[in-house]
């Protein structure tokens, strides 16, 4: 479920790793048959071995009538609590962190310490190593501000789905909210841990311009259109 630096010296401790990365959010009694991480090729042919393993533990789950519970901002706040270490309100209730964690990089491109929420960006990055080390699946959206406008994501005028496209006027803008996101997603690192004894990056489920079949944001809907929407998929 995970993403590393380098690959794993042996095949044999690939074939281990993604076992035990199955075997944590899979029953013992599931009937559910083990695959390794290069059975399903990657668009990325250098995605790393814990972004593999996770794309395949999805792809066999997706296929075995089970569900993974996720919950955004779990480990961040909940009912009457805000930012206390290791509290949930999923936790609490069931006694089990959820299997699924939801964050969001609104403002991130405008050089802010806070998300749209409120939450520390230095705080999600704790918690999303958190839940990577405990074997959650780690989920990232970004509620971009408009870069045309320098208004918040409901901002629907100024063409910004157009206009940040390669060779139009606020695409350099647009790329510099991207290396920042960047800079974020690098700075996800993990120390040693059961599957990999060395430093790693943790791997991220990454889902920008969500919702886009609607028109509140100013990605989606007739803010954009399907060519445009697809030009600013591929090159993000």
């Amino acid at each position: 479920m995970f993403s590393i630096n380098g690959w794993f010296q042996t095949k044999l401790k690939v074939i281990i790793a993604v076992q035990l990365l199955i075997l944590l959010i899979i029953p013992a009694c599931s009937t559910v048959s083990l695959r390794s991480i290069d059975s399903i090729p990657t668009i990325d042919p250098d995605a790393t071995a814990e972004t593999k393993a996770l794309f395949i533990n999805l792809w066999t789950l997706g296929r075995s009538n089970r569900t993974l519970f996720g919950h955004m901002d779990d480990t961040a706040m909940g009912v009457r609590w805000w930012a206390e270490d290791g509290r949930s309100d999923v936790l609490e209730v069931s006694g089990s962190y959820p299997a699924v964690y939801g964050w969001d990089l609104g403002k991130i491109g405008l050089d802010s310490v806070v998300n749209t929420d409120g939450v520390r960006f230095d705080n999600i990055r704790r918690w999303i190593v958190e839940a990577y080390q405990r074997g959650g699946v780690n989920t990232i959206s970004w509620h971009m501000y408009n870069p045309v406008t320098d208004s918040n994501f409901y901002a629907l005028s100024g063409g910004a789905a157009f206009r940040i496209l390669p060779g139009f006027s606020h695409h350099r803008k647009f790329v510099s909210f991207l290396d920042r996101v960047a800079d974020f997603l690098l700075s996800l690192r993990s120390g040693p841990t059961a599957w990999n004894p060395e430093e790693h990056l943790v791997p991220v489920i990454f889902r920008p311009f969500h919702e886009h079949n609607a028109g509140q944001f100013w990605w989606g809907g007739s803010n954009s259109t399907q060519e445009a929407y697809r030009l600013l998929w591929r090159f993000t």
